[in-house]
Formats: C-alpha cells, sequence, structure tokens
C-alpha cells in the first residue's frame, strides 16, 4: 500500500486503543457504566471547566440526560446547568484531535511498517 495509507490504517488502528484506556481508566477507578466507560470518564465540574472535554451528560427538560454528541462546541453553559442543579462530578469525554493518532501512525509507519498488512498476514 501507499506509504499515505500505511499511516492512515496505523492510525485507525491506534485510535481503537482510546476506548481501551478509558476501560481501563475506569475500571481502576471503579466507575463502571455502560456505555459511558468506553467514551468518557467521570471527574468533577470544577475540573472539567480547566481541561479540555466535552460533558456526556447535560440538562434536557430538567433532568440529567445521556449525550453522545456534544450540544455546542463552548461547553461552558452545559457546564453551569449542571452546577445549578447541584452535580459535582460528571462524565465527560475527552477532545482528542485526530491529528495525535495520525502521528502516532506516521511514526509507527515508518519504524515498525504496516499494522493491517501484519494483521491480515496472521489471517490468511
Amino acid at each position: 500500500m501507499p506509504f499515505s495509507w500505511v499511516i492512515f490504517s496505523n492510525s485507525i488502528l491506534l485510535f481503537l486503543f482510546i476506548p481501551l484506556s478509558l476501560l481501563i481508566i475506569n475500571i481502576f477507578n471503579k466507575n463502571i457504566r455502560f456505555p459511558h466507560c468506553f467514551i468518557g470518564y467521570k471527574i468533577s465540574i470544577e475540573k472539567a471547566k480547566k481541561i479540555f472535554v466535552w460533558p456526556l451528560e447535560r440538562i434536557v427538560d430538567g433532568t440529567l440526560k445521556f449525550s453522545y454528541v456534544p450540544s455546542n462546541f463552548d461547553p461552558s453553559e452545559d457546564f453551569s446547568r449542571l452546577e445549578e442543579k447541584g452535580y459535582k462530578e460528571i462524565w465527560v469525554t475527552p477532545k482528542i484531535p485526530f491529528m495525535i493518532p495520525l502521528l502516532g501512525g506516521f511514526i509507527t509507519a515508518f519504524f515498525l511498517g504496516d499494522f493491517l498488512s501484519a494483521i491480515m498476514k496472521l489471517f490468511i
């Protein structure tokens, strides 16, 4: 495959480790709740305001609802609504740009080669 496709396929495979690492973090912190534990982690709202995360929970019609997709790109309004309702900790998902796995895909492709072809050779 062309080198650019090798980088892309390696980055996709590396990106799959993010839900696994979130699951391990949540098991360690004893925060097991499906599907939350695969796509986020639980932290205080004060800490969430200071780091780059999107809330997985928001207030809709006065009740707490789970949200896979952020309602807007500025979560400060969601955080303030949650604080008004008295919540101290919420589930959040990290804002991970795809450039991070692309860099990992480039580095692994340069030094280790094509992961996808190696995996396919195991089954063929």
